[in-house]
């Protein structure tokens, strides 16, 4: 009975067309007997160098994805050994556009060719929609670059567009159906045809719909990852780019040209608010460091676009959208980043992490509290550990994640935010929120209460839960790996440095405290073990203050 109502409260907020899309994908058996001999098409416009790519290829066969090592000759196309977003990596095709490209090109051109002679057309991984949708796009972006196609390549190219034409992910949505739309378009003003201008219209159509529904007022991408944030991003400059690069006439090719550069200005705006002042993402839902492209490397992209936003003041700043909050002292120095939004929307919640009320904080440039990170999609305890609130710096009630994420990317109960209130105006800025995650399934319907008050020299974080009942409650602040701990001479206070130098110290005002020990992300594939406040609530409340140096 638990596992049938998991299921239920899964699959409830689902959209018919993702259970029915679902069915379709699977049984659905797409039969294209040939290729259709196309032509590439003359461009007109400008083309602008892409963001380049981290060096993945060691040698002519080497591959280091994921901070793991994997020889082809020895894994072959199928990843023997691997999982699979290291095998999804392996078709990606991104070392193709990496930093050291042009030492490497012999390389790449044997691995192109190599990978369509053991490939066989529609089996293994390296033909599902997502690996293909995102090799369409690097392949014509490599060929952009300078690289000639041979005949047989292209003929490939060509045969993938309409295969990925005849598999997009609606079952899936979310970023995975937007990469499906881009590669569509970029096949489509690639190559010239009947079946190219079938692929335009369609990604066109697709992208038009997606880009209202999946890029929120404030500009969040709409699944609250600040990764796959920087992923959607660079999928709109690399459309803005090869759309100024063909310039069609169509009156619907300039009207989504033009929603593009739009809908690009909110996520550059959005994204500014959402990194620590080291330039680098914060750490909510899905997120890791080295899989996206880094915020520097998109904002110089838009430049490189002639884009230019206004680059607002980040002192500051509410993303109601989303559900985030910056806040930031006069001098800049020390950055805390809020999370009292909903963990995702309803029917897409793959990548959602039971971190409601979460928070990270950044002092004098150093990240000191901060959320766990991702580091596998593997289906396992590590991720359902991952995804968990105990993984976060959150309160954590009766051992129970706040939403019930199970499998690698499912979700049954979450919990939504109440009471949301806040004051930016003052001096002392605060804000205070509920949420509803545990009051469905815990004896006298608990809420957990939570107020940030940030002032120049400090942070209060209060918790509170109301409840009918008694419950066991845990607030935990999650400190980076650089930071070491040292108990002060008061047992309720502890100093936060970096080195030796003094950044912080945390004191627990109300509740009993002690230092454990949990792990942190530092990328997917890297793992490290680091230290972790637990407060215990007593009466129903804790609080603790976090008050910083003054001296930059």
């Amino acid at each position: 009975m638990k596992k049938i109502l998991l299921y239920w409260h899964t699959l409830r907020f689902l959209k018919p067309i993702q259970i029915f899309g679902r069915i379709w994908f699977y049984f659905n058996r797409v039969k294209i007997r040939t290729a259709p001999s196309l032509k590439i098409r003359q461009s007109i416009g400008k083309w602008t160098e892409p963001i380049p790519k981290k060096s993945k290829l060691i040698s002519s066969n080497v591959f280091f994805f994921l901070n793991l090592e994997g020889d082809l000759r020895e894994v072959g196309w199928g990843g023997a050994g691997k999982d699979r977003l290291w095998k999804y990596n392996l078709h990606y095709f991104d070392y193709l556009l990496s930093e050291d490209s042009t030492e490497k090109v012999e390389w790449h051109r044997t691995l192109i060719n190599d990978w369509i002679l053991k490939n066989t057309a529609f089996k293994g991984v390296g033909w599902e929609s997502y690996p293909t949708s995102l090799r369409i796009v690097n392949w014509i972006k490599w060929t952009k670059a300078g690289n000639d196609l041979e005949a047989d390549w292209l003929q490939s190219l060509s045969f993938q567009a309409e295969w990925l034409s005849n598999r997009l992910e609606w079952h899936i949505r979310g970023n995975h159906l937007l990469s499906n739309a881009k590669a569509l378009i970029f096949a489509g003003l690639f190559m010239e045809g009947k079946e190219p201008a079938r692929w335009l219209r369609v990604g066109l159509e697709i992208m038009d719909r997606e880009l209202d529904e999946q890029i929120l007022p404030d500009g969040g991408h709409f699944e609250r990852s600040t990764m796959y944030q920087c992923i959607v991003l660079e999928d709109l400059l690399d459309l803005i780019n090869i759309m100024e690069s063909y310039q069609l006439e169509s009156e619907d090719f300039k009207r989504i040209y033009a929603k593009l550069f739009d809908k690009a200005k909110l996520m550059g705006n959005w994204l500014r608010a959402m990194i620590h002042p080291d330039g680098h993402i914060a750490y909510f839902n899905d997120s890791a460091l080295n899989v996206a492209a880094a915020p520097a490397s998109l904002f110089s992209y838009m430049d490189g676009l002639n884009y230019h936003d206004s680059r607002p003041e980040m002192c500051c700043r509410e993303l109601e959208s989303s559900g985030y909050f910056r806040l930031s002292n006069e001098k800049g120095s020390v950055t805390a980043l809020l999370d009292v939004g909903p963990i995702g929307p309803d029917y897409l919640l793959g990548h959602a992490h039971a971190d409601t009320l979460s928070f990270e904080l950044s002092v004098h440039g150093q990240r000191v509290v901060v959320n766990g990170g991702t580091s596998t999609y593997e289906e396992g305890q590590q991720r359902i550990l991952e995804r968990g609130t105990s993984s976060h710096s959150t309160v954590e009630i009766d051992h129970l994640d706040s939403s019930e994420v199970w499998s690698s990317f499912r979700v049954a109960k979450r919990a939504m935010p109440l009471n949301k209130s806040r004051d930016l105006s003052s001096s002392s800025k605060f804000v205070s929120c509920s949420h509803d995650g545990y009051s469905t399934r815990l004896k006298g319907q608990p809420i957990h209460q939570r107020t940030w008050k940030f002032a120049e020299e400090q942070l209060l974080i209060s918790d509170q839960i109301v409840s009918k009942s008694k419950h066991a409650a845990i607030a935990r602040f999650i400190f980076h790996p650089e930071i070491q701990i040292s108990q002060n001479k008061d047992d309720s206070s502890w100093a936060l440095k970096k080195d030796a130098r003094h950044l912080a110290d945390i004191e627990i005002l109300s509740g009993s405290g002690n230092i454990a020990k949990t792990t942190y992300a530092l990328s997917f594939g890297k793992l490290v073990e680091t230290s972790v406040l637990e407060v215990c609530f007593e009466n129903g409340k804790t609080s603790s203050k976090i008050i910083w140096d003054q001296n930059d």
